[in-house]
């Protein structure tokens, strides 16, 4: 991709992320031309390579469109990750070394701070490097290629902000013990946390994302 469409198409995620376009909205060109100043070229670039990662939809003589989120996808994604995601943290364990376990403490840190000073976006950044340090410490590429395009998918990241403001009270203690487990070095035990962690917060999320897309389609 082009610098150009590069920076276009993380506009464009970021102001989904943040809602200025809605699920089912559709994208103009012609709009973005006007905004951006620059041919259609890298915007169709743009909107290629968020199709392809599933945060754009291309409806033939129609347009582009932002994706809809379906509980059928939540259903499907959720448990995959959680399994997938619980069996990194379990093969991480045994493999952290003081570095990794300092990086998850910092992260962690990085997380209680955020929320204390009600900074959502900061708190989501860190709450995402502590899952990739022991991701990565996995040290599986297959599955962490595997878990961190999950982590990635627009089901997720398009609402993560606002879910994080909902649920950080729940999810920090939750945080603290997976820390506690990894110095432990149970393998067991963590795996079975990082899972049940996910899967419990599937329900939630279904609920989360219908009040927050009921609330911006009633709006005008």
């Amino acid at each position: 991709a082009s610098p150009l469409a590069e920076q276009i198409e993380q506009f464009l995620i970021n102001a989904i992320m943040q809602g200025k376009y809605k699920p089912g909205q559709r994208l103009v060109e012609n709009e973005l031309l006007r905004e951006f100043g620059v041919s259609r070229s890298p915007i169709r670039e743009a909107f290629m390579s968020l199709v392809k990662s599933g945060l754009l939809v291309n409806v033939p003589r129609s347009g582009t469109y932002v994706k809809d989120i379906t509980e059928k996808d939540i259903r499907e994604k959720f448990p995959v990750r959680a399994y997938l995601e619980g069996f990194a943290a379990g093969l991480a364990a045994p493999r952290m070394g003081p570095g990794d376990i300092d990086e998850l403490g910092s992260a962690l840190s990085r997380m209680k701070e955020s929320a204390a000073r009600d900074d959502f976006r900061a708190y989501t950044d860190s709450h995402n490097a502590f899952h990739m340090v022991f991701i990565n410490a996995s040290k599986n590429d297959t599955l962490i290629h595997i878990v961190k395009t999950l982590r990635q998918d627009i089901l997720w990241l398009r609402f993560s902000y606002l879910w994080h403001v909902e649920n950080h009270q729940d999810a920090l203690p939750v945080h603290q013990e997976i820390l506690k487990l990894f110095i432990e070095r149970q393998a067991e035990a963590v795996e079975s946390l990082v899972r049940k962690h996910i899967v419990r917060n599937m329900e939630n999320y279904i609920d989360f994302l219908s009040s927050i897309i009921m609330r911006d389609r009633s709006l005008p």
